[in-house]
C-alpha cells in the first residue's frame, strides 16, 4: 500500500507538467484522459489492496482539473 501512495505522485507528474506545458487543445485533451485512466487504476488498485469494491477510493475528479486548465487558457 506504502509503495501504492509513494509511486502515485511520480506516476503522475509528468503528466500534469506536460498539461500545464501543453499548448495544444487536442494534446491537452490526451493528456488529460491519460491522468484520468491512470489515477481510476491507482484508485483500483488502491481499493483492492483494502479489500474495498472498485471505485472506493476515488483520487482525482477530473471535470474539476479540465475546469481550472480551461480557467487557465482564458486568462
Amino acid at each position: 500500500m506504502a509503495d501504492l501512495l509513494l509511486n502515485l505522485p511520480a506516476s503522475t507528474y509528468p503528466i500534469l507538467a506536460e498539461i500545464i506545458a501543453s499548448p495544444a487543445k487536442g494534446r491537452m485533451e490526451e493528456l488529460i484522459d491519460l491522468l484520468d485512466r491512470r489515477l481510476r487504476l491507482y484508485g483500483i488498485a488502491i481499493d483492492r489492496v483494502l479489500g474495498l469494491p472498485d471505485g472506493s477510493v476515488p483520487l482525482a475528479n477530473i471535470q474539476h482539473l479540465r475546469k481550472l486548465i480551461s480557467a487557465r487558457d482564458s486568462s
